[in-house]
């Protein structure tokens, strides 16, 4: 089973800062945070023994919690000087060592680390949580998900938890509703401390079974003074819930542990801050080196003669770095807004077409943009997912004879196919480069043609400077027989799978609306069978609803219980298959409502959206460490085939 490591990346900080508060450099700066982390990372693989690893960030400003209830937090006192000292620079060094961080606008780190959980245990990923976060207590699931002391090396499991508590965590949620939380100004229930909460949810299974009987409180203190704080108690149950339905699952292969010591990528940071210890482990001895910056010249050519002024020095045997701008991820259906190009590493021109915003400048026209793309795609062309860029300039200048020479994101893949390959994360690998993000370019709502020219210039200009720069290193890397493997095969077949994408796959449109019908009726009747064996009608999707009637109204033997209920999985129905004839149908239930749902529905509905009832899948050469294709929006290669 494969381990996910999740760090709850400000309370670590915290947790180190206090640890080690009083180290400094020559400098005086502060680096106490720095040397508890350094520390930490270097022995993350060995102790850890992690497959994937992601930091999970708070977003900055306010978040939905804060909607909910303004107070929320507002007493927290203000950081430390010498913490908020070091926390940016922590922060830069993990993207530096080639980790990922992921934070979502309006929602919290332990929103992203239950996001992450659920997607992690759907996909039988072991998950290990870096945190002391009372509330993260919640995730925890025996030989599944733990939280992990990094201070003391020891995993926090349900035992130890109720240990700490006096609650499993199914019910702790329940509990700090209860007792609250000073530190984030989370009301609780005045005059209940953590002895009578236990108390409480020793006899009643949540905080509202407990108002629910309220008249059976046997303390009439207590029930007191639930009454009084009821409105507390339901509002501090709201802030301390977990929301689990961030997207997690189109970034979670970038959150692959990187191969090798990722420390011995800021040897120069840690000489910086002289951590002079883990340098002596790392064997690296402490000079001053100078930070070699990279730079280019960004060059705008907004007019034909501009353009063509450029280009007249270019043939079939100039290598050239290319890249496209566009209104839209769908390459098929996207307007081109402009192009930009690199001919060597110290400039590279950017070329607006349609660009559209009251007072925009001079741009080149359609026409003239075809005319210098039809010479341009005739030279060595280099690009980094080159296969888009090819789609949206045969979709919008019908030219198809581009001389595909590299792919920068395949070479990439070949070199390791375990490593992240998008651009931003090849300029950081390589030149600890950090690229001008696409978010604060683009307005949110807008696409790129609302970018004003000359933004657009830098971004776009950047992309094909980084793409040559990343294209002359990687060439260096690569053995010659994977150079020639990359040419005779991953390069020309880019070319097939644009024609396999624009044919698209055929679907009997017919068939499956007879499939849709059938399997309708078919959901339907289990459904009334599932009813009639049960004695009542529920919700057949909701777990928690079919929890309660398996393990409450049914008596079944309990085989798990998880933060939020009894557990109704797959594994759990399986064994209790000879306990009650309502389960196989359950199993059956799923089975089909899965397949209505998950292919037939959507399959039906993209093949009626085509004339010709093709679904229009997008290939994807490098999105498998086995070398095989992968299939996205939609996925085609996850259909089941025996049912």
């Amino acid at each position: 089973m494969k381990t996910l490591t999740i760090i709850d990346t400000f309370g670590f900080f915290f947790r180190n800062y206090f640890a080690l508060p009083n180290l400094r450099n020559k400098d005086g700066f502060p680096t106490g945070l720095l040397t508890g982390f350094a520390n930490f990372i270097y022995s993350l693989k060995d102790e850890l023994g992690s497959d994937y690893i992601l930091f999970a960030l708070d977003a900055k400003g306010e978040t939905f919690r804060h909607k909910i209830d303004g107070n929320y937090k507002a007493t927290r006192p203000e950081a430390p000087e010498d913490l908020k000292k070091q926390l940016p620079v922590a922060i830069s060094w993990i993207e530096k060592m080639g980790f990922k961080c992921y934070s979502k606008e309006g929602y919290e780190a332990d929103d992203v680390i239950a996001s992450a959980v659920k997607f992690a245990t759907q996909n039988d990923i072991k998950v290990r949580i870096v945190s002391h976060d009372k509330d993260l207590y919640q995730l925890i699931d025996d030989d599944r998900i733990t939280l992990y002391d990094p201070l003391k090396t020891i995993d926090i499991n349900e035992e130890k938890c109720y240990e700490k508590f006096g609650v499993y965590p199914n019910k702790i949620g329940d509990y700090l509703s209860i007792v609250g939380d000073s530190a984030d100004n989370i009301p609780g229930v005045k005059g209940i401390g953590s002895k009578g909460a236990k108390t409480l949810l020793d006899e009643f299974s949540s905080l509202e079974d407990i108002y629910e009987h309220i008249d059976k409180v046997r303390n009439p203190r207590a029930a007191k003074l639930l009454l009084e704080s009821r409105e507390n108690a339901y509002l501090s149950k709201k802030l301390v819930v977990l929301y689990d339905t961030l997207d997690i699952a189109d970034k979670f292969e970038s959150f692959y542990f990187p191969a090798g010591q990722p420390l011995a990528k800021i040897t120069d940071e840690l000489q910086k801050y002289e951590l002079k210890n883990i340098l002596k482990k790392l064997d690296v001895k402490i000079e001053k080196q100078e930070e070699k910056k990279v730079e280019f010249d960004s060059i705008l050519l907004d007019t034909k003669e501009k353009l063509f002024d450029v280009i007249k020095v270019i043939n079939l045997n100039t290598l050239l770095a290319f890249d496209t701008e566009t209104n839209s991820l769908d390459a098929y259906n996207a307007n081109i807004v402009g192009f930009s190009f690199a001919l060597n590493e110290e400039k590279a021109y950017y070329i607006p077409i349609s660009h559209s915003y009251l007072g925009v400048g001079e741009q080149v026209s359609r026409e003239d943009a075809k005319t210098a793309l039809e010479k341009i795609l005739t030279c060595k062309v280099v690009g980094q997912n080159l296969k888009f860029d090819l789609a949206v300039i045969e979709n919008n200048f019908k030219i198809t004879n581009t001389n595909i020479y590299a792919d920068t994101m395949i070479l990439a893949w070949l070199l390791n196919p375990e490593k992240s390959i998008g651009l931003d994360a090849l300029s950081l690998r390589f030149f600890n480069h950090p690229m001008i993000k696409f978010k604060d370019t683009v307005k949110r709502g807008e696409t790129f043609a609302s970018v004003y020219i000359e933004s657009a210039c830098k971004y776009a200009s950047e992309d094909a400077w980084m793409t040559l720069k990343i294209y002359n290193k990687i060439i260096d890397f690569l053995e010659p027989e994977l150079i020639s493997l990359a040419k005779k095969l991953e390069f020309p077949f880019i070319k097939t799978l644009l024609r396999m994408e624009e044919e698209g796959i055929k679907v009997d449109t017919r068939y499956l609306e007879v499939l849709l019908n059938k399997s309708s009726r078919k959901i339907e009747e289990l459904r009334e069978n599932i009813y009639n064996l049960c004695g009542v009608e529920f919700n057949v999707n909701s777990t928690q609803q079919l929890g309660k009637i398996l393990f409450e109204d049914l008596a079944l033997p309990i085989i798990r219980k998880t933060k939020t209920g009894y557990s109704t999985d797959e594994k759990v129905l399986n064994e209790l298959l000879d306990k009650h004839e309502v389960i196989p149908k359950i199993l059956e239930y799923r089975e089909a409502y899965k397949l209505k749902s998950t292919y037939i529905e959507p399959l039906y509905k993209l093949g009626l959206k085509d004339k010709r009832d093709r679904i229009h899948t997008s290939f994807v050469q490098t999105g498998t460490t086995t070398g095989r294709l992968s299939s996205k929006n939609p996925n085609l290669q996850n259909i089941p085939v025996k049912t």
